[in-house]
């Protein structure tokens, strides 16, 4: 779902009065619930919690004419930048330049780019926000907003080598058809990453998780062949159309493309691959059991006890309090599982090879893969 123009980075105001008035009782500690982002309907303005009263009229005047400028770094933690919190404490270096991305991440949706960006982080010379897609130069609204605001995105960046994001918006062509044009235009220098998995396996698992969200309301078989659906399902899984719009802007050398298949088997050797790719040292060890975090059997839906409580306003504060590992726990026993089955019908699967069969062969025969590495 594309981010309204209200909930992005318009202005910067210091959440310490003009929050939502029950996170200032006695009890919530006099601020501002740092767990919640809050807008004022009559100005669009979004809000993040955590900055305490004793900072001084001066101060807080300062930080709101810096931020609003864009050209600045901060750290620390306590800005919402495109809707997203990125930090909640701050410190400000206002004679510093605005940062953007090195790298992008473009896709493709459901082939594991979160957990592409998870493992990216393992190292030091690489930062990629918690919130890892802007949409900025796919969405209308965010991109008429600038790069100054586009900045604040990176706004924890600090000194690293390579600074990047992962939005699937950006191989989603028809529907974004200007994304590679204005990346080309804005950062020239840039680097592409694209991640794909077998096509049609792609499909299933988009579907899967609109299923989930109750988006998807018709069977697989109806919603893939319905046209107005095609962008959705059938094009995003046209990997050679998709990264033909970068190679008209990009040398080849500044394309890396990877097999989601390749980096389920061996993530630290494709890690490692995006690090050469950056030019940038070897990657730390990671842990391999925080790989597909973002896998579709995680697709989950709240009980009705739960689904009550998160209504209450002390919740965000008590989860807060609860240690990750035991919150999972509790998470799965109140959630059951709303990834409905997708069962790939013959007829469904012979309807998406021949919609997808030239464009796959393409794709695979340009970037070293066998014709039958998806079984096409």
């Amino acid at each position: 779902m594309d981010l309204k123009a209200e909930h992005l980075l318009v202005e910067m105001e210091l959440a310490i009065e003009v929050g939502h008035p029950q996170d200032n009782r006695p009890e919530a500690g006099g601020r501002v619930n740092p767990l919640r982002s809050r807008r004022r309907s009559e100005g669009g303005v979004v809000h993040a919690g955590n900055y305490k009263r004793r900072r001084s009229e001066n101060w807080r005047a300062k930080a709101r004419s810096v931020l609003s400028t864009g050209g600045c770094s901060v750290t620390g933690r306590g800005i919402i930048a495109f809707g997203h919190p990125v930090l909640r404490e701050f410190t400000i270096h206002p004679d510093e330049s605005p940062t953007l991305p090195t790298f992008l991440i473009i896709g493709a949706a459901k082939s594991g780019t979160t957990n592409l960006c998870n493992l990216l982080k393992a190292h030091p010379d690489i930062y990629i926000p918690k919130a890892k897609e802007s949409r900025y130069f796919s969405n209308d609204k965010n991109y008429a907003l600038g790069l100054e605001s586009y900045s604040r995105f990176f706004a924890l960046a600090g000194q690293r080598r390579a600074i990047g994001e992962g939005s699937t918006h950006y191989s989603m062509l028809p529907a974004y058809p200007q994304t590679a044009e204005r990346i080309a235009r804005d950062l020239p220098e840039v680097r592409i990453i694209y991640i794909v998995r077998d096509p049609i396996e792609r499909i299933a698992s988009q579907w899967r998780m609109l299923a989930s969200m109750e988006v998807a309301t018709n069977s697989f078989d109806v919603d893939i062949r319905n046209p107005a659906l095609s962008y959705y399902y059938v094009d995003r899984s046209r990997y050679w159309y998709q990264i033909s719009a970068y190679r008209r802007y990009f040398p080849d050398e500044s394309i890396l493309v990877l097999f989601f298949e390749d980096f389920k088997d061996r993530p630290f050797e494709l890690i490692e691959r995006c690090a050469r790719f950056l030019e940038l040292g070897p990657i730390p060890e990671f842990n391999t059991d925080s790989v597909w975090l973002n896998a579709s059997v995680n697709y989950r839906k709240d009980r009705r006890f739960l689904s009550a409580l998160r209504q209450r306003a002390f919740f965000e504060r008590l989860k807060a309090k609860v240690p990750r590992r035991y919150w999972q726990g509790a998470r799965f026993a109140l959630t059951r599982s709303a990834a409905p089955p997708v069962r790939v019908t013959f007829e469904s699967r012979a309807w998406l090879r021949n919609q997808l069969r030239a464009d796959t062969r393409q794709f695979l025969d340009f970037y070293g893969k066998p014709p039958d590495y998806w079984q096409f």
